[in-house]
């Protein structure tokens, strides 16, 4: 009597199943374009109150102020957002630059705080505070 699944039977099905499963895993979990549809925005918040969600679409280069504070001016450039003036003593938040995905800058006198959100990657707001050295603290 002859076996139905011989050696390699067995070799040519498991080697399917890791390509299948190498397939699964490169597409699950590698960084890459955005999923169709999601796109890239800041939300601007003053005290802790949402004003204002910016898209920060390429292509769509402005410069904007709020309302609700027209002493700040917003600039968006390349899918980036910074503070491009401020009316503040300290000029702090003009100093935080380009922030793109998982960015944020903040004007603390006036209260002003942007975060970016999107799909491009999902990179930890705290791993990317630091990225300037301009920025950074010396500890003692």
């Amino acid at each position: 009597m002859k076996k139905l699944i011989n050696k390699k039977d067995v070799l040519f099905i498991g080697g399917v199943l890791l390509i299948a499963f190498a397939f699964f895993a490169w597409q699950h979990f590698s960084i890459g374009e955005p999923e169709e549809g999601s796109r890239i925005f800041a939300e601007i918040t003053i005290h802790g109150q949402l004003v204002y969600i910016a898209y920060l679409d390429e292509g769509y280069d402005r410069e904007f102020v709020l309302p609700e504070h027209p002493g700040v001016r917003f600039a968006i450039q390349d899918g980036r957002i910074a503070f491009e003036s401020a009316d503040c003593p300290d000029q702090v938040c003009i100093l935080m630059g380009w922030q793109g995905v998982s960015g944020w800058a903040a004007c603390l006198p006036n209260g002003i705080l942007f975060i970016v959100h999107g799909a491009a990657t999902d990179i930890d707001i705290i791993s990317q505070c630091c990225t300037d050295p301009s920025l950074a603290v010396a500890v003692k």
